[in-house]
């Protein structure tokens, strides 16, 4: 008994040392409400280990704490699962509606006071359970080694699950299971088991972030689009995949040097920062990199140059209106280059053409749009 009480004291301090490190991590990181689920989740799985306390302390008089561990079992593993399903922008109510249901049905089994029902709750806190870990096997996208790990242990918890499903059942049925070997199969796991789930959920916290950080790494920290290191990291992808042909449009403010000298460096940046909006709003297909003071790389694959310069007109028809609506500065105007090519050649290659149309915009009076030919080739070798 000894044994026992000390491995589900352990599991009730490790459970709650699991939600306050998530509690902690959110606050320091800002991050999103999924990790306050999972926190709460082992809040509840804590309170689960707690009422086993008080099984093992007072068996006599313990259905009323054994309900409770099973109840708060169920809650927990709802909460874990919506966190994953939150985590990857998912609706939840589906799963809070198994939770409820299971809860009301081990309720009813907790008044009826009986053999049966109380195989039915037993059997019913495993089902759930496995249905919640099947919910978060399900949410693991990808391919990379936090994936594979996460899945690997929920197959593994599945199984530990489904063998106290079975186990709940025999004893019922008296089929050479007794009480004892349930129990025990229950104190031994489930501390193996909060331990296993709070290094997952830890592990894919940080693999999370350090994402995030990653991507921070490839974003102009003012514009919020691609910087060059996010360029170079996109067309490298781009060229891995088996597209056939890429469009370009090079973008450049107009007279960004008066804007600048007019309103100063902060006026400036409001009306780049105005602008990259716009762009984001506008793009489309694109992706956007900014790749100087005032020039940005507009990019796609598998369109061509007609689609191209459509898209990049209608941008140019909405600069001035958008940055006037953004900051109240008006006159602020565009000019756009726009080149294709294969995934074939170096995108390079295909950026300076459409930055040689781009020139030929500026040159034509700004504010406009002009598709890379052959005569701009001529005219930059000459």
């Amino acid at each position: 008994m000894s044994t026992a009480y000390t491995t589900s004291a352990s599991a009730f301090v490790i459970s709650l040392l699991f939600a306050t490190t998530l509690v902690v991590v959110r606050r320091e990181y800002r991050l999103s409400g999924h990790v306050v689920m999972w926190a709460i989740s082992f809040v509840l799985l804590a309170a689960s280990h707690a009422c086993r306390l008080t099984v093992l302390e007072a068996p006599a008089s313990g259905a009323a704490a054994a309900y409770l561990a099973r109840i708060a079992m169920i809650n927990s593993a709802v909460l874990l699962a919506c966190g994953f399903l939150s985590r990857i922008g998912r609706r939840v109510h589906g799963t809070i509606g198994i939770g409820v249901v299971a809860v009301l049905v081990l309720v009813g089994c907790w008044l009826h006071q009986s053999g049966p029902a109380l195989a039915l709750g037993r059997f019913l806190t495993a089902v759930t359970v496995i249905a919640m870990i099947v919910i978060i096997f399900r949410s693991m996208r990808g391919k990379g080694g936090t994936t594979f790990i996460v899945r690997a242990v929920a197959i593994l918890y599945g199984i530990y699950m489904l063998l106290l499903a079975m186990s709940a059942w025999f004893v019922w049925l008296d089929g050479g299971i007794t009480d004892a070997v349930f129990t025990g199969l229950t104190l031994v796991g489930m501390p193996v088991v909060t331990v296993c789930t709070g290094v997952l959920v830890l592990l894919v916290l940080v693999s999370d972030l350090a994402d995030a950080l990653h991507g921070q790494t490839l974003l102009d920290p003012m514009t919020k689009v691609l910087n060059r290191r996010g360029l170079e990291e996109r067309m490298h992808a781009m060229k891995a995949a088996p597209a056939s042909s890429i469009a370009i449009v090079a973008v450049d403010l107009d007279k960004f040097k008066a804007i600048n000298d007019q309103l100063g460096h902060a006026g400036g940046d409001r009306v780049l920062v105005a602008f990259a909006d716009h762009l984001k709003d506008t793009a489309g297909d694109f992706q956007i990199a900014r790749v100087g003071g005032e020039e940005f790389l507009l990019f796609a694959s598998h369109m061509s140059v007609d689609d191209a310069a459509g898209r990049a007109e209608a941008i140019c028809r909405g600069v001035t209106l958008s940055v006037m609506r953004a900051h109240g500065i008006t006159g602020v105007t565009a000019s756009f280059g726009v080149a294709a090519g294969t995934c074939a050649e170096p995108w390079q290659d295909v950026a300076e053409r459409a930055d040689q149309a781009l020139y030929r915009a500026k040159r034509d009076g700004r504010n406009r749009v002009e598709i890379f030919s052959d005569a701009d080739d001529v005219r930059k070798r000459a």
